[in-house]
């Protein structure tokens, strides 16, 4: 099962303790829900379309067989709020690099 989030919107200047973002859910390319952080420290919400409340059903207990996740300091059960959460960091991590190559490129063509 193939999760990806599209249609992200994130708020860095309104994000306090977490990522404030809204996202669409998909699983294989269908649409099945959304995502959203209020980026007050609580946590990312997935609430299922209504035409698609099966398949994220199916998506949610796809995220809950998911091994736990390890940290430094022990691991997390997985879950879709998990997963989503990941699927956003990747997303912003990728971001970040384009920024940072971008402006490297622009202050290497600076200095000729």
């Amino acid at each position: 099962m193939k999760i990806e989030l599209k249609k992200i919107h994130v708020n860095e200047q309104f994000s306090q303790e977490t990522t404030m973002f809204q996202a669409g859910i998909y699983v294989n390319g269908v649409f099945i829900g959304h995502a959203r952080n209020d980026g007050m420290g609580g946590p990312t919400m997935c609430r299922p379309y209504p035409a698609q409340v099966e398949l994220f059903k199916e998506a949610q207990a796809y995220c809950l067989s998911l091994p736990p996740k390890q940290y430094d300091w022990g691991s997390l059960k997985s879950d879709m709020e998990g997963v989503v959460d990941d699927l956003l960091t990747e997303y912003l991590e990728k971001k970040d690099k384009k920024k940072f190559e971008r402006d490297m490129k622009k202050g290497i063509e600076g200095l000729h």
